[in-house]
């Protein structure tokens, strides 16, 4: 998921998995609802990041929920 945090509009672009890009589930691109708690929070991890701005800033532990 790429994130413009200053137009708060995140883009679901694609999906990794284990390393391995792939299209996202759904197969398309598409725009996905942004709480401002969920703002909040990736401008906090986008500030603590340390790797290169397009390294991913909440990588999943690969366990399903």
């Amino acid at each position: 998921m790429d994130v413009d945090l200053d137009a708060a509009q995140p883009i679901v672009r694609q999906a990794i998995d284990e390393g391995e890009v792939d299209l996202s589930k759904s197969g398309h691109e598409r725009m996905v609802p942004l709480t401002s708690r969920r703002l909040r929070v990736l401008r906090d991890a986008a500030a603590k990041q340390t790797k290169a701005p397009t390294a991913p800033v909440a990588p999943s532990s690969g366990l399903a929920p």
